[in-house]
């Protein structure tokens, strides 16, 4: 737990000893000094860095890198910053990033950490075909002209939740599922998977 917490040495003291015949443990910890950052190796590249004015985004993205050098060692908030650069190229362009090496080395005498990140952004996502399934009563129409993204339209999810909502607040469906095919080989012209279930055409409540 402490470990987590960027406190790597603790010093753990633990008095076992009877008092009026019941069993009484104190237990005194001393955490130690908390890590501190000390370098930080961040990388964004893949098609990023070719793709038009993105290369300049790559570049924002490390300089917006949350965890600095001199900031205290948490497990959690590296874990947060690390999702963080990842998501933010996940819902805009790139639904197929990953991390290649995510690595954090602390040395605990000395109380200080490194950071390395290095992230492939894969190929930038645009839009083909729109695949529906699920629709029986309906004419396809109906959710054609819900869409407002169109086929060689850079990919942002966005587009995909706002779409997503406009069916599911149509009246017609029972649930809308909206999703874009996350394959590299496919990203020139990526299929949207539009999975819906319909309400019955009529109704009636007594």
């Amino acid at each position: 737990l402490l470990a987590t917490a960027g406190h790597f040495r603790p010093e753990i003291f633990i008095d076992a000893r009877r008092e009026n015949g019941v069993l009484v443990v104190h237990l005194r910890v001393e955490p130690g000094p908390q890590a501190v950052i000390t370098t930080t190796d961040i990388r964004v590249g893949g098609a990023i860095e070719t793709a038009g004015g993105d290369a300049l985004r790559a570049k924002r993205l490390v300089e917006r890198w949350r965890l600095r050098p001199g900031t205290a060692f948490r497990q959690s908030a590296w874990d947060t910053a690390k999702d963080a650069l990842l998501r933010s190229l996940l819902l805009d362009g790139y639904p197929a990033a990953r991390i290649t090496d995510s690595r954090a080395e602390v040395d605990a005498d000395t109380a200080q950490v490194s950071l390395r990140v290095h992230v492939d952004s894969g190929p930038l996502f645009l839009y083909g075909e729109t695949q529906i399934e699920g629709l029986q009563r309906y004419p396809r129409s109906l959710l054609d002209n819900l869409r407002r993204y169109h086929p060689g339209q850079r990919y942002n999810h966005e587009d995909l939740l706002r779409y997503q909502s406009a069916l599911q607040g149509s009246g017609f469906f029972r649930s809308v599922s909206v999703a874009v095919d996350p394959d590299p080989a496919q990203a020139a012209a990526a299929t949207v998977r539009v999975i819906v279930i319909e309400n019955p055409a009529m109704k009636i409540d007594l």
